[in-house]
């Protein structure tokens, strides 16, 4: 038993398989094969065989309906070893051995040129000896053997029943052919035997088959719910396979091969992709690079935008196992992944912001600095404190004192640039750490920028009391060995120094002279 094709009709298309072009005037929706299916929708059908012109071989088709039965799947089946058993089998024995089903249609035959007749019982009458055996397979058990009266002669006739529909006939002229009853109860019950384990091993292979493709189906069908877009490259030719593609314009069939792999999916990554993903997904896609990439997994993944500025997920996947040489089957696939890509950044920002001010919290704020001085980023650390905050909120109630802490946030907001690590550590204190300043005159500035915008912060509730920081900076700069926890004890000694003084004040860790070992704080 082999599958010859496997074709479908699917949302008014014909997919003819491969290496089978049909022709011009080939109508699928008046073809057997899908009349027979739509007829019994959600069920495997059997369409009569036939002898292929082409290849001389026996051929049986197969036929379900898919999800609206009115998409059908079909694939042929090859019967030659079906054929050849019963032509092994007949031999010279006078005995007609074929395969029957139900309807009288021949699947097998001793006589090759019978193959694909239909023994006609519709009209109750028959014709021959071979229309009276089959008109009484459902009523008689011949399994071992029994003779049969027709036309005058008797015929010793055997029957076995394959599946549901199909049976294993033998017919001779007991005349003819045996001197004795028990005789032929022996030949007949040895021969039956032998034709029943065989044909009932291939009628097996059939149904395992049949199952494996309705699984396939399914497994294509599930998975083409999750990915837009599913490619299966062959990389030793340089093909591609679409397997499946919810894109509006599409000129070759699903399950086609296409030439020129590279060329291929690039052109379609341009069509799909935003300009802003382009240059990454084009190196993405290299499939001279790909093996390479594979060698330490057997996946990669890229996420993008689409031009409809909708996340998309990319993924390679290798059929070889990790490090294998030259991996040839790869499967590309496309996801969209825009919700769960927003609602992932969501929590990150949650994770990561402080609620009250919209910067960066203490957790997510000091772990950016560490990874900073980790990779020698060197700059300024500033600690700041609102003077006198505690009285706020005594006075004027923590409603008050919230928008006070929100306006300072803002002034480091626009003193600050987007590359900079702005953070609120608590309460009424804050930091940030900006790259490349290491110096004092780039730090005033930066501090008098500061204090302009602080000394504009207008809060109806205070009336005329006035908004302080007291500020503390340490620099990392180079030819230094720091840590975090360093800068930020230093930086923090200075602060309090500038508590002491009334306004605005920023004091520089540098010009104090403290050795922290001789400190106990």
């Amino acid at each position: 038993m082999e599958i010859l094709c496997i074709y479908s009709y699917f949302n008014g298309k014909f997919l003819p398989g491969i290496d089978w072009t049909p022709d011009e005037n080939y109508h699928p929706i008046d073809r057997p094969w899908y009349k027979t299916a739509v007829s019994s929708p959600k069920q495997i059908v059997f369409v009569d065989p036939y002898l292929d012109v082409y290849t001389g071989s026996t051929v049986m088709t197969f036929a379900t309906t898919l999800n609206d039965n009115r998409n059908v799947m079909a694939f042929d089946i090859r019967l030659d070893k079906i054929q050849k058993m019963i032509e092994d089998v007949s031999g010279n024995d006078g005995y007609d051995h074929m395969v029957v089903n139900d309807d009288g249609v021949v699947i097998a035959h001793s006589d090759v040129d019978m193959v694909g007749k239909v023994y006609d019982l519709s009209d109750g009458t028959v014709d021959n000896i071979y229309e009276y055996v089959i008109s009484l397979l459902n009523e008689k058990d011949f399994s071992n053997g029994a003779v049969v009266e027709y036309g005058g002669i008797n015929y010793v006739v055997y029957s076995r029943s394959i599946g549901d529909h199909w049976h294993v006939v033998g017919i001779a002229d007991s005349a003819e052919y045996f001197s004795s009853l028990e005789t032929v109860f022996i030949v007949s019950t040895i021969t039956i035997l032998f034709v029943l384990t065989v044909v009932a091993v291939v009628f097996i292979h059939i149904v395992f088959n049949k199952r494996k493709i309705e699984k396939l189906n399914e497994n294509m069908v599930m998975l083409a719910e999750v990915y837009d877009h599913m490619y299966e490259f062959s990389l030793s030719a340089n093909t591609c396979m679409r397997l499946c593609s919810n894109a509006s314009e599409q000129s070759d069939v699903l399950g086609s091969d296409i030439d020129d792999a590279q060329i291929f999916i690039v052109s379609e990554m341009n069509k799909l992709v935003d300009d802003s993903s382009k240059r990454v997904l084009t190196e993405f896609v290299n499939l001279n690079t790909l093996p390479d990439r594979l060698a330490s997994g057997k996946n990669l993944i890229l996420e993008f935008l689409n031009h409809d500025q909708l996340w998309n997920r990319a993924r390679f996947i290798s059929s070889c196992s990790p490090g294998a040489d030259n991996p040839d089957k790869i499967l590309f696939l496309i996801e969209n992944i825009d919700l769960e890509k927003r609602e992932r950044e969501k929590l990150i920002y949650l994770s990561e912001t402080d609620p009250l001010t919209g910067i960066l919290n203490r957790r997510s704020g000091e772990s950016k600095i560490k990874s900073l001085i980790a990779g020698e980023k060197h700059g300024l650390y500033a600690l700041f404190d609102a003077d006198k905050f505690k009285s706020v909120n005594d006075s004027f109630g923590h409603d008050v004192g919230d928008k006070v802490i929100v306006a300072v946030a803002e002034c480091l907001r626009k003193t600050f640039s987007n590359y900079d690590v702005v953070m609120r550590l608590g309460g009424d204190e804050f930091a940030v750490y900006v790259m490349s300043v290491t110096d004092r005159d780039a730090a005033s500035a930066l501090m008098r920028k500061l204090f302009n915008h602080i000394d504009k912060i207008v809060i109806k509730e205070l009336g005329d009391f006035k908004i302080n920081l007291s500020v503390g900076i340490a620099f990392f700069g180079a030819g230094r060995q720091s840590r975090f926890e360093s800068l930020y004890r230093e930086a923090d000694f200075a602060m309090y120094e500038s508590k002491k003084i009334h306004g605005n004040s920023v004091t520089f860790f540098d010009d104090l002279n403290f050795d922290f070992d001789d400190i106990r704080r």
